[in-house]
C-alpha cells in the first residue's frame, strides 16, 4: 500500500510533463515516454494482486514503440515477486512482452500481452511457475510522467 501511495504522490508531483523541441522532425532523439502504472487482477487460482511498474519506452516509427519496464507484484497470499521485461507496443493501443519474473533466488520465464484505449488496459501475462502454468489476469491504469517529442515520435 506504501507504493501505491508513492505513486499517487510521484503524480501529483509531476503531472505529465512534456518536452517539446520547436521542431521534432529535426531532433536527433526518436521520441519516447517514462510511464506509471498500476495492475489489479486474479491468478488462475482466483488469488487477487496488485502491481507497480515502470516502463521506459522509446519510438521505432511512430506509433510503434519499444521498451523495457520494471515491477512488483504483490499476491493477497503473502507471495510477491518482481518482474523485468522488454516489450513492443502500438502507443495506448495493443502491445506484447517478454521478461523473467524473480521470487526469492529463483527466476522464471514469463510472456505477456496487453490491450486498451489510452491509459486502461487489459493485461494478461503467463509464467511456468513451479513447473506450472500460473495464468494472472487484470486491469492496467498507465499514466505517462515524462513525454519526450522527437523525429519518430510528436504530434
Amino acid at each position: 500500500m506504501r507504493i501505491y501511495c508513492l505513486i499517487l504522490y510521484i503524480s501529483a508531483l509531476f503531472p505529465f510533463i512534456v518536452i517539446a523541441p520547436d521542431n521534432p522532425l529535426e531532433s536527433d532523439f526518436r521520441g519516447g515516454y517514462i510511464t506509471l502504472g498500476i495492475q489489479f487482477g486474479k491468478d488462475n487460482n482466483t488469488v487477487q494482486f496488485h502491481s507497480y511498474q515502470i516502463n521506459i519506452s522509446t519510438a521505432i516509427e511512430s506509433p510503434l514503440m519499444a521498451g523495457i519496464t520494471y515491477g512488483k507484484r504483490y499476491y493477497k497470499d503473502n507471495r510477491s515477486y518482481s518482474y523485468f521485461d522488454i516489450q513492443t507496443n502500438i502507443i495506448f493501443f495493443l502491445g506484447a512482452g517478454i521478461g523473467i519474473m524473480k521470487e526469492k533466488k529463483e527466476i522464471y520465464f514469463r510472456k505477456k500481452i496487453f490491450a486498451g484505449v489510452g491509459p486502461i488496459m487489459y493485461s494478461k501475462d503467463w509464467v511456468n511457475y513451479n513447473n506450472k502454468l500460473n495464468k494472472n489476469s487484470g486491469i492496467m491504469i498507465s499514466a505517462p510522467m515524462l513525454t519526450v517529442f522527437g523525429n519518430k515520435f510528436h504530434p
